[in-house]
């Protein structure tokens, strides 16, 4: 089974970073040639287990843009954005990334 993209909207997140850069590898082989990957991780230095809050005993490993990109084209991607950016929704700093899978 291929896909012609896949979105990880605030998901990948919530593994410690080995397991993100195998589940990045993995879902680079998911996806057609030429297909599209989406996600948006939290921005940052500190991963931790969260004890208060609106979520409380959930996991969030923060990324950093330079760190992500790495494991990105380390999983086999082609980076074509990368962005920092502040959310008034989910509130703090989030990274947008879109990857391709070349042909």
């Amino acid at each position: 089974m291929s896909f012609d993209g896949l979105w990880a909207a605030a998901s990948l997140m919530h593994f410690p970073k080995p397991d993100a850069r195998r589940i990045l590898a993995d879902l680079y082989k998911l996806v057609c040639p030429g297909g599209l990957f989406a996600a948006t991780v939290t921005y940052g230095v500190t991963s931790r287990l969260v004890t208060d809050g609106w979520v409380p005993r959930r996991y969030f490993a923060r990324w950093r843009k330079d760190e992500l990109a790495r494991a990105v084209r380390r999983a086999g991607w082609t980076l074509l954005e990368l962005n920092v950016v502040n959310n008034r929704e989910r509130k703090g700093r989030w990274v947008n990334l879109l990857a391709q899978k070349q042909s």
